[in-house]
């Protein structure tokens, strides 16, 4: 009879899991699917901003659906690599409020938010269930490589404000106006994920829609010709054809048939790349780069960024052991950019200033030192080795195959991150996320064993209303981010309309204050988006309050520093007589972009009034 009762009670709780698996199985597919997609067409910063809100909540409730269905215990089990995490988190955590504490915050958060968004899909969504989600971003993505091909050929309105102007452009990873890196790492990776289905499942429908898939991230790879994600997927799919190879001789009895078949796959697949690069006119990129390598020439073989290295190794060099602190680099690169004999590299002309390294193993290096460095490749590496460790003790060749895909896409990223910077970005960081947690999956989940979920044990009900507190909290704060954003594009738009018309006095005193209400709003809210500082500045220079401009331009060059900002900053001071402090200002500017044209005319008419004097 107690055995009866205990059975029925194991009965209860494997179907209550089932049903945690597939509420968290949905929300991450939802995750995927609508995180490329999400913009702010109202907001100042319309498309990174609104994907880091959304990757937050969307982390902060996937992760506590799943702790109040588990508990603590089935949230962590300690491991080799769940330990090396937890000490990471602890090293950001103390290096980031100790070394700069002022920028660290969010970056820390956002984190976080990624660790339990990866301890939650590694424990709550089976093994088997990963490959789906993989279509899904496969979709999403396919769908941004229909929009690339549009924009190859002509660009095309998406949105349209009210007063007439459209934001033009394609959807990509980074929002509907290209981020070319973003959308080409987002392309690759799916195009490379896409193989296990289309080779190594049985339903020809499954096939097919793989097939499409991979076709189409394969194009919008070619479109954007990001030679980094190229060289990666290159690399990978060198590696996929081995891995295939060995999956066909472990899976067909008749050896001849299957070294036929790895054959005709490899012969197929060359053949359509050739065709879709020699379409999409990339051997072009690939013989300058080629080129550029038999001269030595390392500035146009990295597209521009050799210099970028140059001075992010000389600050690497000042201080290798702990770095900088987590966000600093745009402020210190412009810096060292600026008031070293760094100002005499040439750099690309590129507005703004550089706010990533472009090489994410430089740039941690330089924010978090050699031990953060260390510690971030230990993390990449080790969820590699202990999966197929597991996955070489499975009787199923499958979980070989899988386990392998995930291992060529960590590969994928590793290259692609030499020069680019996917663990910067919610989208592409999402993509990590999923392929660190599949490894995870395939290490941590018993075989022959579903993950068993007990939702009706004694600890649900604080469970469920720490997570829900917790959960409020979050989307609070997120919600507010995302408010202050739409108040300062409101704010930005007034700016744009009022030094864009001849007005009256009057008239500009009105724009200016509209636009001084949006930002202090904007402040109040998040006081961490520091770009509010510049537009104030630029709405106490229409109201003729110079001194007041120069203040609120001070704050925002402390930490988004830049040849546009300085250059504004130095009109503000001109207008109060300070020329020297003005020339001083634009000469800086102009060393970090010598071509710069604001800065350039301003120090002429400095240069042309001082003689005049």
């Amino acid at each position: 009879m107690k055995s009866t009762v205990s059975k029925a009670k194991h009965r209860s709780k494997a179907g209550a899991g089932i049903k945690a698996e597939v509420i968290i199985s949905l929300l991450a597919a939802i995750l995927l699917a609508i995180l490329p997609l999400v913009v702010n067409p109202g907001g100042f910063d319309q498309f990174r901003l609104p994907k880091d809100v959304v990757f937050g909540i969307a982390a902060v409730v996937i992760a506590g659906v799943f702790f109040a269905a588990n508990g603590i215990r089935r949230f962590w089990r300690w491991r080799s690599w769940e330990s090396l995490l937890l000490l990471a988190l602890c090293y950001v955590l103390v290096h980031g409020f100790l070394i700069r504490p002022e920028t660290a915050g969010w970056s820390v958060a956002w984190i976080i938010a990624a660790a339990l968004l990866l301890f939650a899909l590694s424990r709550g969504v089976p093994v088997s269930s990963h490959p789906t989600l993989w279509l899904v971003v496969a979709a999403v993505s396919a769908l941004d490589a229909l929009f690339a091909v549009m924009q190859y050929y002509g660009r095309f309105p998406l949105f349209t404000r009210a007063s007439g102007e459209t934001l033009q452009g394609r959807l990509t990873a980074a929002g509907l106006i290209g981020d070319v890196n973003s959308g080409a790492f987002l392309f690759g990776l799916c195009a490379l994920m896409m193989l296990y289905p289309l080779a190594g499942r049985k339903k020809v429908g499954l096939r097919v829609l793989a097939g499409l898939l991979f076709v189409l991230n394969l194009v919008g790879l070619v479109v954007t010709q990001t030679l980094g994600a190229i060289l990666a997927f290159g690399v990978a799919f060198i590696l996929w054809v081995a891995l295939h190879a060995w999956c066909l001789v472990r899976t067909h009895r008749n050896m001849r048939k299957a070294v036929a078949l790895a054959l005709t796959v490899l012969l197929v697949s060359v053949g359509l790349i050739l065709a879709l690069f020699l379409a999409g006119g990339t051997e072009g990129r690939l013989g300058a780069t080629w080129s550029a390598l038999v001269r030595g020439d390392l500035n146009a073989l990295t597209s521009g960024r050799y210099p970028v290295y140059q001075i992010t190794w000389r600050m690497i060099k000042d201080k290798p052991v702990f770095g900088r602190g987590l966000n600093s680099f745009a402020a210190d690169f412009f810096k060292y950019r600026t008031e070293t004999e760094m100002s005499k590299l040439p750099m690309i002309d590129q507005a703004g200033a550089f706010r990533e390294a472009h090489n994410d193993y430089l740039q941690l290096w330089n924010e978090l030192g050699i031990i953060g460095l260390l510690l971030f490749v230990a993390l990449l590496t080790l969820p590699c080795v202990e999966a197929w460790r597991k996955a070489k003790e499975s009787p199923d060749p499958k979980t070989v195959y899988w386990t392998g895909m995930l291992c060529l896409g960590m590969v994928f990223t590793a290259i692609t991150s030499l020069a680019f910077f996917p663990f910067r970005l919610s989208v592409t960081g999402t993509c990590i996320v999923l392929l660190l947690a599949g490894l995870r999956a395939v290490a941590f989940e018993p075989e022959g064993e579903a993950h068993p979920v007990a939702f009706a044990d004694k600890g649900r009900t604080w469970r469920f209303v720490a997570c829900a507190v917790v959960i409020l909290a979050v989307i609070y704060q997120n919600v507010q981010r995302w408010r202050a954003d739409s108040e300062m594009g409101v704010a930005a738009f007034v700016l744009d309309s009022a030094y864009a018309r001849s007005l009256a006095p009057q008239h500009r005193r009105i724009y200016a204050d509209t636009a001084l209400a949006r930002l202090r709003r904007a402040e109040a809210l998040n006081s961490g988006l520091y770009e509010n500082y510049n537009l104030q500045g630029s709405a106490y220079m229409l109201m003729a309050n110079h001194q007041e401009a120069v203040r609120q331009y001070e704050r925002a060059a402390r930490y988004l520093p830049s040849p546009e900002l300085l250059t504004n900053e130095a009109a503000a001071l001109l207008a109060l007589g300070e020329r020297q402090r003005a020339r001083t200002l634009v000469e800086t500017a102009l060393r970090y972009n010598p071509n710069y044209q604001n800065a350039v005319r301003l120090l002429e008419y400095l240069k042309s009034t001082q003689a005049g004097n």
